[in-house]
């Protein structure tokens, strides 16, 4: 299951540019941290972080030691939808749910902020269980 959600996320395609489609570029941004996430590659989610994050956490190991501990259900996950996108501002607000291999479901709030080359990059997120209907 795992290798199959692999290959759907990274079947997103080459890099979209912000101005080009905000939609797509987001939930690109949003794939590839959670794929290095899955693939325990800290080097690569710390790419996508937002400039403000790295300045926060210092390094790619204090980011993924901050994520293991407070936002485990993105390390291992076998279902990821996207939800709503909103933007206010410079900020957009992608929500995403994931479900988790125990069957649980979450739901997170991501905030992205476009940086100067015009590439989104994660500015945070939040997550909380879903409200399952």
């Amino acid at each position: 299951m795992r290798a199959i959600l692999l290959a759907l996320l990274l079947s997103a395609g080459s890099l979209v540019q912000a101005e080009d489609a905000p939609e797509a570029a987001i939930q690109q941004v949003i794939t590839g941290q959670l794929t290095a996430f899955l693939n325990q590659d800290a080097q690569a989610a710390w790419q996508f972080a937002h400039p403000s994050i790295k300045a926060r956490f210092g390094s790619p190991v204090n980011f993924m030691q901050m994520v293991s501990a407070g936002y485990s259900p993105m390390l291992n996950f076998v279902d990821l939808q996207f939800r709503t996108l909103e933007q206010e501002d410079e900020v957009w607000l992608q929500t995403v749910q994931l479900r988790d291999t125990r069957g649980q479901r979450f739901d997170l709030l991501y905030a992205l902020m476009p940086v100067e080359d015009g590439a989104f990059r994660i500015a945070g997120v939040s997550l909380s269980p879903a409200d399952d209907i």
